[in-house]
């Protein structure tokens, strides 16, 4: 019975990956009160991009701030694909909450 519920679990990862909507990426000058759910938010300070602002994909509504400054760690990078969709390099593991651990690719969430 282990083995099933570990290939039941396995499958649904897989299911709630290739199911879970494409995140859309937008600017912004400065982070919302509100983050639109299946977004990521680039925020521009002066020039360049300083943080990535999303929901957690999980579902528990939390908010993710993700720095870009190389300067201060941990820093994160992303980049837009040549289908206008974003990846997030490395994996978000959120320590707190939830503890979701996924990656973004190409505006998927794949969970770990």
């Amino acid at each position: 019975m282990k083995f099933i519920g570990k290939i039941t679990k396995c499958f649904s990862k897989q299911y709630h990956f290739y199911s879970s909507p494409k995140f859309k990426f937008e600017l912004v000058e400065e982070v919302p009160e509100l983050i639109p759910e299946k977004k990521v938010l680039v925020v521009v300070e002066g020039n360049r991009p300083d943080t990535l602002a999303f929901k957690c994909p999980c579902g528990c509504n939390s908010n993710i701030l993700l720095n870009l400054l190389q300067d201060a760690k941990p820093c994160w990078k992303y980049r837009i694909t040549k289908r206008g969709n974003i990846s997030i390099s490395p994996s978000v593991w959120r320590k707190v909450g939830c503890k979701s651990h996924f990656f973004v690719r190409d505006g998927r969430i794949d969970w770990v």
